[in-house]
């Protein structure tokens, strides 16, 4: 899909109600028939179980919170081993988390549509973390 066309296809996922109901495989429809992507935060947190790598297209492989431990290696391999898409974040809640995780990229982007064409593409980007940059080579997505 275009980037408009994907844009607006989000806009009327976002205003269903019933969103907040759905378990992760009536979502997956959704998802796929409006192109967004799905990815599960800090899979291997204590409490916490990867979900069914069929229902997802990635999972945050770095989170740089440092009041928990979010088993970043395990993650690491789990989207390894299962060809999903990576990412990280900083799980910013306090001003000490700033920049702990992220991703870099070759480009700008203004929407979150953006950054689902850019990941799904298959792009090369960095995976940024506290340690140093992990660059993530260019992937193929599954549909």
């Amino acid at each position: 899909r275009s980037t408009q066309s994907r844009s607006s296809a989000a806009s009327d996922v976002y205003k269903r109600q019933e969103l907040f109901r759905l378990g992760l495989k009536a979502f997956r429809e959704i998802a796929l028939s409006h192109g967004l992507l799905i990815f599960q935060a800090h899979p291997f947190r204590t409490g916490i179980s990867p979900a069914d790598p069929v229902l997802l297209d990635g999972i945050e492989v770095f989170n740089g919170n440092p009041r928990h431990n979010s088993r970043n290696r395990l993650a690491f391999a789990f989207a390894a081993k299962h060809g999903l898409l990576m990412i990280s974040g900083s799980d910013f809640h306090q001003v000490e988390d700033i920049g702990t995780g992220g991703i870099r990229i070759a480009q700008n982007v203004e929407t979150s549509c953006e950054l689902a064409r850019i990941l799904s593409s298959g792009m090369p980007f960095d995976i940024l973390q506290q340690e140093s940059p992990i660059r993530i080579p260019s992937v193929s997505v599954r549909k």
